[in-house]
């Protein structure tokens, strides 16, 4: 073997992506990972779960993707970080912006039976998100910002138990926390990661026991690009189709004069449920703002204009869609239902869809 084949193998072995590797500080890496190889106990390999968006709260404004990469510059690993086998080179059946999306993060999937993927959050190679589910429960993976590790640690360690906990060859902490009082309450289970690179991870869910949920991280798996876009669920929307998907969802909304689409068709590999929320807030803010400058203006026409087209975004075809999935569509209506008031918009819900 030359050194132009081991290079493609040890490519080819890589889950995470030539880029995102040449990004990691690996200063006295060699000797870490030696020492990581010989002291660390045999495990199986790390799983993933999932939970469908919250866009209500302040972190998930806040959600920035990113890939927790390994340094294994000229080192053959096997079992808990690659995939058994060769993986194939990423298929030209895919667009070139998803596959860069797929090499640039953490491919991660649970090896578990009924598991799959149901929903991403935005998806690209700088913020994005994953949720799982089995029909029972559910677990989402987050890759976040370094810059934002400390803040984000100090929150999630707020009311909760914490606790050393090891994944994907690093130590983290578990966070556990209690919601509800009495005989309805329920736990949620967090991993944080440190920060690898420019990014950490963190791995949440809240139904089932920490016996379980560790039992999930353990069935979590990195995949090769293949694999990982395979899986993919259908609400997932390519860059490629994002504009055509963006004229659908606007077919039966009337949008007020001088309205742009366009910063709505760009973007990386997204969810339906969440292109279908940047679309609809977007087009609310719009008339928020046509109905706040007529009422300034003493326009009664226009005020009634603005009101009577947001009453109708009860029948907008991508907010029944998206009722079945998340509270979105209500959080719309209750814009609408505030703006037929005349009074002020509340700040905090006028700032849900004109950030």
């Amino acid at each position: 073997m030359n050194d132009q084949e081991l290079d493609r193998l040890i490519a080819q072995a890589n889950p995470f992506g030539t880029d995102t590797v040449r990004q990691l500080p690996v200063a006295g890496a060699e000797s870490d990972l030696l020492e990581d190889i010989i002291t660390a106990p045999v495990s199986a390999p790390p799983s993933i779960p999932p939970q469908l968006p919250q866009r209500t709260r302040r972190r998930r404004r806040i959600l920035v993707a990113a890939a927790a990469a390994v340094i294994a510059a000229g080192v053959g690993i096997s079992g808990a970080l690659f995939p058994k086998g060769n993986p194939a080179a990423p298929s030209s059946a895919y667009a070139a912006e998803v596959v860069a999306v797929a090499e640039a993060n953490p491919r991660l999937l649970l090896d578990k039976p009924g598991w799959k993927v149901i929903g991403i959050g935005q998806f690209t190679k700088e913020a994005g998100e994953m949720h799982l589910s089995n029909g029972k429960q559910s677990l989402s993976v987050h890759w976040r910002p370094a810059e934002l590790y400390n803040d984000f640690a100090d929150d999630r360690g707020d009311n909760s138990v914490k606790q050393p906990i090891e994944f994907l060859g690093q130590h983290g902490t578990l966070f556990v926390s209690e919601n509800g009082r009495g005989a309805n309450v329920a736990h949620t289970y967090t991993t944080v990661l440190p920060v690898r690179g420019v990014n950490f991870l963190e791995i949440r869910t809240d139904t089932g026991s920490e016996q379980a949920y560790r039992e999930l991280l353990v069935a979590l798996k990195p995949v090769d690009v293949n694999t990982w876009l395979d899986a993919l669920p259908g609400s997932a929307v390519k860059p490629t189709d994002t504009a055509k998907v963006v004229t659908e969802m606007l077919a039966d909304i009337t949008v007020p004069a001088g309205f742009d689409p366009k910063p709505l068709q760009g973007g990386g590999l997204s969810d339906r449920y969440e292109l279908g929320a940047k679309v609809t807030g977007a087009v609310t803010c719009a008339w928020v703002k046509e109905w706040e400058k007529a009422k300034a203006a003493g326009d009664a026409a226009g005020v009634k204009t603005a009101v009577t087209t947001m009453a109708g975004s009860r029948s907008w075809k991508v907010l029944l869609e998206m009722q079945k999935r998340g509270a979105w569509p209500e959080g719309i209506w209750e814009i609408a239902d505030a703006m037929a008031t005349g009074k002020p918009l509340h700040p905090e819900l006028r700032l849900s869809v004109c950030k």
